[in-house]
């Protein structure tokens, strides 16, 4: 957090990588040697730790993953199903295809037109092309 407080994306990134590459090696002293290393403001940096600068922020990113179930990293949600930890493409393209399906079954259920006039409020007297995967959850759920 501090990183980003003092450098954005890119000193976030940057500590971010050292952290991961020495999960093991996280005391204050190695946290100390990689804020350093970064570039960061010393005294900036062991004010956020002395003094808990970020310590709020992180309870409530903590509470908001617990309340969805969230226990580790990388944790995602595709349409509300879980996926946790490091996938490769493949299992997140199944996914999204089954998820992709269930939405274009209900449409087919609730028929296009029943869809049409769903989103726009009418049927229009020329169709509109059908809408995009993207906005399809939100106009075909019955």
């Amino acid at each position: 957090m501090e990183a980003y407080a003092q450098g954005g994306n890119d000193k976030f990134w940057e500590v971010h990588d050292m952290l991961f590459a020495n999960q093991k090696q996280l005391g204050r002293a190695q946290l100390e040697s990689y804020a350093s290393d970064a570039g960061l403001d010393m005294d900036k940096v062991k004010a956020a730790l002395d003094g808990g600068t970020h310590a709020k922020t992180i309870s409530a990113d903590q509470a908001v993953a617990a309340q969805f179930g969230a226990r580790g990293t990388p944790y995602f949600y595709v349409n509300g199903r879980q996926v946790r930890g490091a996938m490769p493409f493949a299992t997140f393209k199944t996914i999204i295809d089954e998820e992709i399906k269930v939405v274009r079954d209900r449409c087919d259920v609730l028929g296009l037109e029943a869809v049409v006039a769903k989103a726009f409020g009418a049927i229009p007297v020329v169709s509109p092309p059908v809408p995009s995967p993207a906005t399809v959850p939100q106009v075909c759920v019955p």
